[in-house]
């Protein structure tokens, strides 16, 4: 992969499952996985490792993005 930063990406549920499982077979911590999978902020790993444990890998599959905000007229 490449190493440029990305921003405002949006992963697949089954890339977002597959680096949730790989992180916790392998016992790897959040940066380790950021790194291997070149993910922008670990916090991003841990906010799915949390939808995972709650609520299951559906809960991978939910579009969580918030939409824009509107703007004043």
């Amino acid at each position: 992969m490449s190493k440029e930063k990305k921003y405002n990406t949006k992963y697949s549920p089954e890339f977002k499952l597959s680096v949730i499982i790989d992180m916790l077979d392998n016992e790897l911590g959040y940066e380790e996985t950021a790194r291997k999978y070149c993910i922008t902020g670990h916090h991003t790993i841990k906010d799915w490792e949390h939808i995972y444990l709650t609520e299951g890998a559906e809960g991978l599959m939910a579009e969580r993005r918030r939409s824009k905000s509107k703007r004043r007229p």
